[in-house]
């Protein structure tokens, strides 16, 4: 079957029922694998899953821009390994025209922490109530931070049939910066299993342990800035930009 035909095959949810899964505490486990492997595991998980539909859509573009001050101090901080780190940014979910600011607080490398506040403007500006966010969530330097990263990329979005899990796969990423500089890494999947308390009993992951294809630390706007030098720091992504290169390239690789 085709990748439309699996996704059609998976019973349906609209928004209402998404929401009541918002996870904006959470643990996170992310896997990276070939796309051309999606058709496959979505027939096999098709019976524990809704997937987010609207309008007829199961696929959903999404644009974020990654905001960080000259010295990239989130992005080191990532780099660096540090367990408590933070992530500024402005999304648009493009098919529902919704803006959001965004903090996301990594806390001792397990959970993640959302905070964010509807917007209505359109530029990547901070405004006084973004200003207010920031300070409230004690992100230093934030009258420094400026847009240093676009990134986007189609979404799928499933919901477990306990609603205790959701899952997002992330197709056709491609971001470029504000110098011009730019890349898509098209033929590979981000998927991300989003859980309240982390369990291996989830029939997503289960399916993926069963291919071979393992947990992989990964981060989209740490892994643009590496791949676009935009800091001179960047040697411990080194071999995770090879591997993904393998994937995109070939298509058989699983990450170790």
């Amino acid at each position: 079957m085709s990748l439309k035909a699996n996704l059609a095959a998976i019973n349906s949810i609209g928004l209402t029922e998404l929401d009541s899964v918002k996870l904006l505490n959470r643990v996170d486990s992310k896997f990276v694998f070939p796309e051309h492997q999606l058709a496959t595991i979505l027939a096999q998980i098709q019976a524990n899953y809704f997937i987010l539909k609207i309008n007829d859509k199961e696929i959903f573009g999404y644009q974020t821009v990654y905001l960080d001050n000259d010295r990239y101090d989130f992005y080191l901080a990532h780099h660096n390994g540090k367990p408590n780190r933070n992530k500024v940014r402005y999304r648009l979910y493009a098919d529902s025209n919704l803006r959001y600011f965004e903090i996301k607080k990594r806390i001792k490398d397990a959970r993640t922490d959302k905070y964010r506040i509807k917007i209505n403007h359109s530029d990547a500006t901070l405004q006084p109530e973004e200003l207010a966010l920031l300070a409230h969530h004690q992100i230093k330097d934030a009258a420094n931070l400026s847009s240093k990263m676009w990134i986007n990329y189609d979404r799928i979005t499933l919901v477990s049939k306990n609603y205790d899990e959701r899952v997002t796969l992330d197709l056709n990423l491609t971001f470029h910066n504000n110098k011009g500089n730019e890349q898509a890494l098209n033929g590979l999947v981000i998927a991300e299993v989003k859980q309240n308390k982390f369990s291996r009993n989830s029939p997503f992951v289960s399916v993926l342990r069963n291919l071979n294809i393992k947990e992989t630390r990964i981060s989209k706007y740490a892994i643009a800035v590496a791949y676009l030098n935009e800091a001179q720091k960047h040697h411990q992504f080194k071999e995770k930009i090879i591997k993904l290169n393998k994937i995109i390239n070939n298509g058989t690789y699983r990450p170790n």
